[in-house]
């Protein structure tokens, strides 16, 4: 009779011994579908096509046609983005263009203005409207970037090198406009001049510039084939920033590309800064469009904005790449690195969730922090394992023995009592 008891004890202490070292014995796992891109039959952008009245340009004579440029690249309707080497999806974008020609509509948008694109069309000239100074009004493009998921577009020569106030007057900043923007992610020593021995290099001649960025993501471009230099950046100034470059001058200047602007290189919320100095154009023999000039700068410049937005929250997301989340996940489960990939899929489906709902910046946000997750996940500590079974194997064999020499006592009390 005691035979039961003491078997009943054994499977309760068994149990109790699994339930406590369950968490350590269990293995985190993740099952991520990736199938054809959701919601993909209307991806909407808002684009504020800045054109204030009264204010001109520095590079461009004809300011109308520049304006006529980022409307026409409003009206793409599909991007090509790889996923992988193999396969390019093709990404519908139903884009709202907005001309804003008003002085206080200009300075509300910059100051309550959230996950838009703003397109200066005024080229070197900086327009800051009545009651603040031109440091003051970097500030808030910075702001409007920085914590608003804002992207500010330059088109045509240096950055913010003129000023344009609302009253009219005009000044030259030079070169500190930009200096004073980039000190907010800790690029303030960045110009946007190459060095003195490469100028000669640069002046008269052309670089290709189809707008095919560095990750071979494709975009329109028509016959436009070569472009002056412009006002190239360097990789170097912007390590770690730079979303893709459109042009590469000798593989260390840039004369169009675009600028994660977040404060350091592990902040995952961020604005973009799009930079596309040339003003010139040609095509591919070398025959300048003289006449197309205005409108490709206007072109490129919301195209490259545009895409931004759209073409980088795709890659990001669903992408395959060795630097997309799903190929970091993919090798840390090749590693058995479980331990911590249980974020994962919590964090791509919200980033799934934010490109439906067309918020790209914040996709690529969720997406970067799946990728970082994978990337701190670590193989399973085998020891509390080998402590539950040793636990358990003793508690077991201790039992047993207990048994067996109580069953053995009282056997003898049995003959003893004969």
């Amino acid at each position: 009779m005691n035979f039961p008891k003491a078997k009943r004890m054994i499977v309760f202490f068994s149990i109790v011994v699994l339930i406590l070292t369950s968490p350590f014995l269990a293995i985190p796992t993740v099952g991520l579908e990736f199938s054809a891109i959701a919601d993909n039959s209307s991806l909407p952008l808002s684009v504020y096509i800045i054109s204030l009245a009264g204010v001109g340009n520095y590079r461009a004579s004809n300011h109308s046609m520049v304006v006529e440029g980022a409307l026409q690249a409003a009206r793409v309707d599909t991007f090509g983005v790889f996923l992988d080497w193999n396969y390019v999806v093709d990404v519908n974008v139903s884009i709202t263009a907005h001309v804003v020609s008003d002085w206080e509509a200009y300075r509300m948008l910059i100051e309550w203005g959230n996950n838009v694109i703003v397109v200066n069309t005024h080229d070197e000239y900086l327009p800051v409207p009545s009651g603040y100074t031109k440091e003051e009004w970097v500030d808030k493009i910075a702001d409007f970037m920085l914590k608003r998921w804002g992207t500010w577009t330059h088109l045509g020569g240096y950055p913010l090198y003129r000023v344009w106030h609302q009253n009219g007057t005009r000044e030259e900043w030079g070169e500190q406009g930009f200096k004073k923007l980039m000190s907010h992610i800790g690029r303030g020593n960045a110009t946007c001049y190459p060095p003195a021995e490469k100028l000669a290099t640069f002046e008269g001649e052309y670089l290709i510039s189809w707008l095919i960025p560095y990750r071979n993501h494709t975009m329109p471009i028509g016959s436009l084939g070569l472009s002056n230099a412009g006002y190239p950046f360097s990789f170097d100034d912007f390590k770690g920033q730079i979303l893709y470059a459109l042009y590469i001058l000798e593989s260390s200047y840039v004369t169009g590309g675009t600028i994660y602007f977040r404060p350091n290189q592990t902040a995952f919320n961020y604005g973009a800064y799009v930079h596309s100095s040339s003003w010139r154009f040609f095509d591919g023999s070398g025959y300048e469009f003289a006449e197309l000039n205005d409108l490709a700068m206007g072109f490129i410049s919301t195209v490259a904005a545009i895409w931004a937005d759209v073409g980088d929250a795709t890659y990001n997301v669903y992408g395959t790449f060795s630097d997309t989340p799903r190929a970091r996940i993919n090798v840390a489960r090749l590693e058995g690195r479980t331990v911590g990939l249980d974020q994962t899929e919590d964090l791509l489906q919200k980033a799934i969730d934010a490109y439906n709902a067309h918020n790209y910046k914040m996709a690529v946000s969720y997406a970067k922090q799946a990728q970082t997750a994978a990337e701190n996940a670590v193989q399973p500590n085998p020891t509390p394992q080998i402590i539950a079974g040793i636990t358990l194997a003793t508690i077991t064999i201790g039992l047993g023995a207990y048994y067996k020499i109580h069953n053995k006592n009282k056997k003898k009390e049995t003959q003893c009592a004969r």
